[in-house]
C-alpha cells in the first residue's frame, strides 16, 4: 500500500468493497422536486439565517462615535467625575428590524443563484459513498452481481437514492454555505449595507440620527471575508482525524467554484498521504489533491 495511510477501521479496498457500476442516473421531475423543494429550499433558508447571524454580529460589535457637538460633559460627583462615553452601540431592537427586513431580499438573491432545473443525467455520488460505507460496516459483499456498467438491482438503486437524500440532508446546507462564502460575500455585504442604511435612516430620534449619519458615510459597513485555504486545511485535518481513529473510510464533499449545487461531488475517502507542502487523499484507486473539501 506504499506510503498511503489507510483508515484504521479498514482497509477499505476499492476493487473489493466499492460498487462496480458507473455513477450515472436519470433524474425525473419527481426526483428534481424532492431535491429542490424538500432539501434545497430548506438549506437556502438555513443559509439565510447564517447570513443574518453574520450581519447581527457585525452590527452588535459596531461602535458609533458620537459627534463632538452631541457629547455630554463629564458629571462631577464626590467620588470623582463620571465620564460620559464618546461612542454608542446600535440598539438590539434596531438590529432586529434590520434582520427582519433583510430576510426576503437575501433569500430571493440566493434562490436566484442556486435554484436550478435538474432533470437529466446526474450522479448519486453521496448515496453511493454512504451506501458503500454501510455495506462495508455490515460486511455485505459488493461484486459484479449488482451490475458493471449500470446498477442492476432495483432495491439497491432505491437504497442509494435514499442514502443520497440522507447525505444531502446532513450536509447540503454546509456545501451551499461554502459556495456563498466563496462566491457571494461582496454582493451580500452590499445588500446588507443598503438594507441597514434604509432601516436606520427611517428611524426617528437623535440616537438613530447619529447612527444613520455615521453609517451613511460608509460605502460598505460590513467586513465579510472567507479564507478558503484555511477552510480546506481544516477540512483535510478532520478527514485525516476520522481515518486515524476507527473509520475504514469517510464521505467527503467536493464543493466547486460554481453556482450549480447539483454539479458538486461527494466521494468516499479511504486513505491519505501527507507531504511538507500538502498532501493527497485516496479515493478508490485514485489519488487527488483536495481543492475545497467538506467532510460529510
Amino acid at each position: 500500500m506504499g506510503n498511503i495511510e489507510y483508515g484504521k477501521g479498514g482497509p477499505f479496498i476499492a476493487q473489493k468493497h466499492a460498487f462496480h457500476f458507473r455513477n450515472s442516473w436519470e433524474f425525473n421531475e419527481s426526483d428534481a422536486h424532492e431535491l429542490n423543494e424538500r432539501l434545497l429550499r430548506q438549506s437556502l433558508n438555513e443559509v439565510v439565517s447564517k447570513i443574518q447571524s453574520l450581519v447581527r454580529g457585525e452590527l452588535s460589535r459596531m461602535s458609533i462615535p458620537i459627534p463632538y457637538v452631541d457629547r455630554l460633559p463629564s458629571i462631577p460627583t464626590p467620588c470623582g467625575d463620571i465620564k460620559i462615553p464618546d461612542s454608542l452601540d446600535i440598539p438590539k431592537s434596531l438590529i432586529d428590524v434590520v434582520l427582519d427586513r433583510l430576510h426576503t431580499p437575501i433569500l430571493d438573491y440566493v434562490l436566484g443563484k442556486f435554484l436550478d432545473a435538474i432533470t437529466g443525467s446526474y450522479g448519486r455520488c453521496g448515496g453511493m459513498a454512504f451506501a458503500g460505507l454501510d455495506f462495508y460496516h455490515a460486511k455485505w459483499p459488493v461484486d459484479a452481481r449488482f451490475g458493471e456498467s449500470q446498477c442492476a438491482s432495483w432495491p439497491l438503486r432505491d437504497y442509494i437514492w435514499r442514502r443520497l437524500l440522507d447525505s444531502l440532508g446532513l450536509n447540503l446546507t454546509e456545501f451551499i454555505w461554502v459556495k456563498v462564502k466563496y462566491l457571494l460575500l461582496p454582493d451580500l455585504s452590499r445588500i446588507a449595507t443598503d438594507v441597514t442604511k434604509a432601516v436606520i435612516g427611517a428611524s426617528g430620534g437623535r440616537v438613530a440620527s447619529i447612527i444613520s449619519n455615521y453609517i451613511i458615510s460608509k460605502a460598505n459597513i460590513f467586513n465579510f471575508s472567507f479564507n478558503s485555504n484555511q477552510y480546506s486545511i481544516n477540512s483535510w485535518n478532520k478527514i485525516c482525524h476520522k481515518l486515524k481513529q476507527e473509520e475504514p473510510a469517510w464521505p467527503m464533499g467536493l464543493v466547486f467554484n460554481s453556482y450549480k449545487v447539483w454539479g458538486d461531488h461527494q466521494i468516499l475517502v479511504i486513505g491519505y498521504k501527507k507531504f511538507e507542502s500538502g498532501g493527497l487523499l485516496r479515493q478508490g484507486n485514485r489519488s487527488m489533491k483536495p481543492a475545497q473539501p467538506v467532510p460529510s
